[in-house]
């Protein structure tokens, strides 16, 4: 290859990087990181409509809260141990996007796994005036940008695919929340005798405990083709990593949870229950390959629920194999006092952003 001809190919590359900058850069707007002090101007900043598939964003004051007030405890960390350990630790990083000191966009970043390779976007959003300016885009190349230069990240996990088009992104699943709804006082009596039901394995699925973490974590390759899908299990309607840390911190928070007794288990499933307006809401997630067990799980979640609220209940079913998709509607369709409800049905596509290769 001649001079021109290497001359003109460098020039060539150097030009697409610099239109990719620029329409990733919104002029007039910076990025900086969050302080405690933008905290009442970032909880402002609605949601857009379409992102409120991450139930991450409805908790947003939450999760600021432990945010700064993990900040806070490693800078007094940093200050006592003349900086040793401190931000190596941090584990969530905040940004907020500005134009002439008006906020109008917010961003946070998660380390999602014990080792530092994963993140997740556990929220972003941008001022409603400024939604299709590019401001996401600008915010999406910003966090990559830094989670190239400071951390160990290989990808980040996303459910908002509002990056730059040059981003180099691959799918992990599709993941579905079928609905059904119907009275809990009726279902009381009705899930005692679900059609087959004495055929199902339900003695198998039984309440987690703190040793099923080993058996967990022990047999993580067996166990991982059994629940894992692309590599992240569901829990509360968000994505996680199969680790220690990640176990922990969902025991702790008010889940309900079960696994099989297999060995490998074969099966975990995390139920959550609130409130809406209408009514009680039971969201189901269960990670797991076999139909039969699915069922099981389904069973445990709802007898469980219906016996905490009265009035109207609402399950939403997570399903991230499409196979058993018609499988989990006969089944629950075949319940008694269960209704599918197609308007509450929830869908999207989890995503991750490719930084590094798992070589690297």
């Amino acid at each position: 290859m001649g001079l021109y001809s290497v001359l003109l190919n460098v020039t060539h590359k150097w030009l697409i990087m610099v239109i990719n900058r620029k329409m990733a850069s919104v002029e007039g707007v910076t990025i900086r990181f969050a302080e405690y002090e933008d905290e009442e101007n970032i909880l402002k900043i609605k949601v857009h409509d379409d992102d409120m598939k991450n139930k991450e964003f409805d908790d947003l004051e939450d999760a600021l809260d432990d945010a700064f007030e993990e900040q806070e405890e490693l800078e007094e960390e940093e200050e006592e141990e003349e900086g040793k350990g401190g931000e190596d630790d941090e584990s969530t990083f905040m940004f907020v996007a500005e134009i002439e000191s008006e906020l109008i966009g917010f961003a946070m970043l998660s380390l999602a796994d014990e080792d530092g390779e994963v993140g997740l976007i556990s929220d972003i959003r941008v001022a409603e005036t400024w939604r299709d300016k590019n401001v996401y885009q600008m915010m999406y190349q910003h966090i990559i940008d830094f989670a190239k230069r400071e951390l160990e990240i290989k990808h980040i996990r996303t459910t908002v695919h509002k990056y730059p088009d040059e981003t180099i992104t691959e799918e992990i699943c599709k993941t579905v929340y079928v609905a059904f709804d119907g009275n809990a006082k009726t279902l009381r009596d009705t899930l005692l005798s679900v059609p087959g039901i004495d055929d199902l394995p339900l003695s198998t699925v039984v309440p987690y405990q703190q040793r099923h973490m080993r058996q967990l974590l022990h047999s993580h390759a067996a166990v991982g083709q059994n629940i894992l899908t692309n590599g992240v299990f569901f829990a509360d309607m968000e994505s996680y990593s199969l680790c220690k840390e990640n176990l922990a911190d969902l025991a702790e928070e008010e889940l309900c949870m079960f696994v099989d007794k297999n060995k490998p288990i074969k099966s975990i499933s995390f139920g959550h229950d609130f409130d809406s307006d209408r009514a009680a809401v039971c969201t189901i997630d269960i990670n797991c390959k076999d139909a039969e067990l699915i069922k099981c799980h389904i069973i445990k979640h709802m007898q469980r629920a219906c016996k905490e609220v009265d009035g109207q209940i609402v399950f939403l079913i997570l399903v991230t194999d499409h196979d058993f998709e018609d499988k989990i509607k006969a089944f629950c369709n075949g319940i008694e006092g269960l209704k599918e409800e197609e308007k509450y049905r929830e869908s999207y596509t989890l995503s991750k952003i490719l930084l590094k290769s798992d070589d690297e």
